[in-house]
């Protein structure tokens, strides 16, 4: 547990992608996030994307809204959004089977040893949320074809709204 720590008390994030998510969220609070990213692709660098990460952007919030300090936030972000699955899987299993279909879904996705791995404390990357972003799309698709028309309408709306977030959070 001690090397999960820097000296002075910060969480290592034990992904290479995550410093550069992270540098880029606080490029993002600084204002700063613009033209050339001068730390990859030495020596001269590749233009940012014109759009920031989804998730750069969502810790750059996080750290607007709650002033914590940004490798806390990064470290916190894949376990909260990593349980955004067993929603999700609990809400398609309830629309295919039942309250307890749900419920199992639910419990078998949050146990699956790579899902849990993948969305630890510290492994700050994109990959924490994509299997829920993926299952709340398959929930949303069947909503439109069943049910009433607000159900339908309901279903069209999220599984779009669902697709450009996951469009944006997979860069």
């Amino acid at each position: 547990p001690e090397r999960a720590f820097l000296p002075d008390g910060r969480p290592v994030l034990i992904d290479f992608d995550g410093y550069r998510y992270l540098r880029y969220a606080r490029e993002l609070v600084e204002g700063k996030y613009i033209g050339v990213d001068r730390l990859r692709a030495a020596p001269g660098g590749l233009p940012r994307p014109h759009q920031a990460p989804l998730l750069s952007v969502l810790t750059a919030g996080i750290i607007r809204v709650s002033g914590g300090a940004p490798e806390w936030v990064a470290a916190w972000i894949p376990p909260i959004l990593g349980s955004l699955l067993a929603l999700a899987l609990f809400l398609l299993g309830r629309q295919l089977g039942g309250y307890r279909t749900g419920l199992l879904a639910a419990l078998f996705g949050a146990c699956s040893p790579f899902f849990v791995f993948r969305s630890q404390f510290g492994r700050y990357d994109t990959d924490c949320a994509i299997p829920g972003l993926i299952v709340f799309l398959v929930f949303f698709s069947l909503r439109t074809f069943t049910g009433s028309f607000r159900s339908r309408l309901l279903g069209v709306t999220g599984f779009l709204v669902t697709l450009l977030l996951f469009a944006w959070w997979w860069d």
